[in-house]
C-alpha cells in the first residue's frame, strides 16, 4: 500500500512480471510488453481474479493486455470486488 500511496503502483493493474517472464514476453511480443507498461502495476488485476495459478502464461498476458486496452473505473471496481471474493475462497491459490 505504501507504493500505491507514493504513486508507484495502482490498486488495479497488471502485476509486475518476474524477470524471466518479462524477458519471455519481450522476446515473443515486444508490442504487448510495451503495452503492459502503459499503466502502473497493480496490487490486483484481471489475472489475479481470472484464475491466477489456474491459467497459463498466454492467458495471463491476454488478460493483462485486455485490461490495459479497456480499463475503466467500473472495471477497476469490479476487479477489486472480485479480489475480495477470490481471497476469501482462495480460488486459484497455489
Amino acid at each position: 500500500m505504501i507504493n500505491v500511496l507514493k504513486g508507484e503502483m495502482s490498486l488495479v493493474g497488471p502485476r509486475s512480471l518476474q524477470l524471466r517472464d518479462s524477458e519471455r514476453l519481450w522476446a515473443v511480443d515486444p508490442r504487448g510488453y510495451m503495452r503492459r507498461l502503459d499503466v502502473l502495476p497493480g496490487l490486483t488485476g484481471a489475472w489475479q481474479v481470472g484464475g491466477r495459478s489456474d491459467l497459463d502464461y498466454d492467458q495471463m498476458v491476454r488478460l493483462d493486455l485486455d485490461y490495459v486496452a479497456n480499463r475503466s473505473l467500473g472495471g477497476d471496481l469490479r476487479i477489486i470486488g472480485k479480489t475480495i471474493l477470490v481471497v476469501l475462497i482462495r480460488r486459484g491459490a497455489c
